[in-house]
């Protein structure tokens, strides 16, 4: 005899994962869940804006055919969408200030981790470093920080 799931029913499996699923949910404070979440719909658009999946697995052909100013360097498939991602920032109508960018690569990375994606790249990568090195200095020219105001603008840690 079959498991059937019984018209008004849950199974044990069913209800213990829903239980399972509200933890994990419920295991970010909701501030950072909001933030997390804000990331993840600005992730998605982006996937989709390039042609690639959340997961960056789909490769369009025109990666395989480029004629942008970095196809000859080393800049890999997930460098490169994520990247994208941080430049993207500047298409806002106000530039998102590097804190913010920060915040929404941590809840990016914590969404492919969730999807079992390996992301020490991220750690590594040079082109990201400068990606977000040359946001923070755009961001500063776009608001007319003075010196002083550069000093002090806050910059997290894995800036």
């Amino acid at each position: 005899m079959t498991r059937a799931l019984v018209a008004g029913t849950i199974t044990y499996l069913t209800a213990s994962l829903n239980t399972v699923s509200y933890l994990y949910r419920h295991s970010t404070s909701a501030s950072t869940a909001r933030t997390y979440s804000t990331a993840e719909k600005r992730w998605f658009a982006v996937t989709d804006k390039i042609g690639t999946d959340p997961r960056m697995q789909t490769v369009p052909d025109e990666w395989h055919h480029r004629t942008d100013e970095l196809r000859t360097t080393t800049i890999t498939w997930e460098e490169a969408c994520i990247v994208i991602f941080v430049a993207s920032a500047l298409q806002q109508t106000k530039p998102l200030a590097p804190r913010t960018i920060s915040t929404y690569l941590s809840g990016v990375r914590k969404y492919l981790e969730n999807e079992g994606v390996d992301t020490r790249f991220m750690n590594k990568s040079q082109y990201i470093r400068n990606t977000k090195q040359g946001l923070a200095q755009y961001y500063q020219a776009y608001t007319n920080q003075t010196t002083g105001d550069r000093e002090r603008m806050p910059v997290t840690a894995d800036m």
